[in-house]
């Protein structure tokens, strides 16, 4: 059972700024919420966090470009009481972004 106050590190939860901000808050002794793309890296990410810093993690796996995922997610929160919400999702854009700024 997961207790209140948890925090949700959504998608890129296992790789660079996404993991900061899991293990910031799990020093914390927040249970947490990861939702990543479904592989071992994701159960890796989770017993870390378990193991450390002993607080609770659920784990949900999905691609979240699939948007036939949000009504499971949904599902997947009804109960939980969210006290944080750390969205992390991103995308990269093709061509690049342009610069409206130039800075010497």
């Amino acid at each position: 059972m997961l207790v209140q106050g948890i925090p949700l590190n959504l998608h890129n939860c296992i790789l660079l700024a996404g993991f900061s901000f899991a293990k910031a808050l799990a020093e914390q002794g927040l249970s947490i919420v990861l939702v990543d793309l479904p592989d071992e890296r994701l159960e890796k990410a989770s017993g870390f966090l378990r193991s450390s810093y002993s607080i609770d993690v659920k784990v949900i796996g999905v691609d979240l470009t699939d948007t036939t995922v949000y009504r499971r997610i949904s599902v997947e929160f009804a109960d939980l009481d969210i006290g944080v919400l750390v969205n992390n999702v991103g995308i990269s854009l093709e061509p690049a972004p342009i610069h409206l700024v130039n800075d010497p």
